[in-house]
């Protein structure tokens, strides 16, 4: 079977402030969870 995309990912980080940019603005990736608060965002209904 040949994986053509996902669609969840989590990460866990020592230091969610120190690794947040890197994630958001390095590699382009969105968050839209950060523990038990939801980021606001249309694309998911929240």
């Amino acid at each position: 079977m040949k994986v053509t995309g996902f669609n969840h990912v989590t990460i866990r980080v020592g230091d969610l402030t120190t690794s947040l940019p890197f994630y958001t603005e390095v590699l382009g990736m969105e968050l839209v969870h950060r523990g038990r608060n939801i980021i606001s965002n249309p694309a998911i209904g929240s």
